[in-house]
């Protein structure tokens, strides 16, 4: 497969990366830059590991409520669901805590925070024209490369299917850009 000479592109991903011991306690600093009222995404298997409870204390009074019943390999359903708990809890800046699947259910509720409806009205791409809710994100695993990349898998239990990954190629479509963050504690 060849290219021609006049393919041109520009690809811009600005994704803030705090990185070292102890800097789990920059995540309030991080969330008041981009709002007041923080929202938590996690998985079960995490709320038994002590983690959960740490980000809470960390968050304190910023925190307003959480979720953590995002399976592996997060269905529509699921980002549905979330994101109606997270904007009855008045939130305007996720947090998630966890693996690819949290961060990208995550991202699709940010989205559905922002634009309304189900994230089913969303699959394709360039379909954002706003920035979207800001979103932190506390990676506990090394793989996916989710809390960097710009797209979302997210599964349709109704179509039986993986449709392929919600992308977002421009910084003036979904913005996960400045507003992603990327926060860890030496041990996540």
């Amino acid at each position: 497969m060849g290219y021609d000479a006049d393919l041109n592109f520009s690809y811009f991903a600005p994704t803030k990366v705090i990185f070292g011991e102890g800097s789990i306690a920059e995540l309030p600093m991080e969330v008041k830059a981009l709002g007041s009222k923080a929202f938590l995404v996690t998985d079960p298997g995490l709320m038994e590991t002590g983690l959960v409870d740490q980000v809470k204390k960390t968050l304190g009074e910023l925190l307003v409520g959480f979720y953590a019943d995002v399976p592996q390999d997060s269905g529509m359903t699921v980002v549905d669901k979330g994101a109606e708990r997270a904007l009855a809890a008045g939130a305007d800046v996720l947090v998630s805590l966890g693996g690819g699947s949290v961060i990208d259910t995550a991202k699709g509720m940010c989205i559905v925070m922002q634009e309304g409806g189900s994230l089913r009205d969303f699959q394709g791409m360039q379909l954002l024209t706003r920035p979207q809710t800001p979103h932190v994100v506390l990676p506990t695993t090394a793989g996916t490369g989710s809390e960097v990349g710009r797209a979302a898998v997210i599964t349709n239990p109704a179509d039986q299917q993986r449709p392929p990954a919600m992308r977002v190629p421009s910084r003036n479509h979904l913005r996960l850009g400045q507003e992603h963050q990327r926060v860890g504690p030496r041990h996540l």
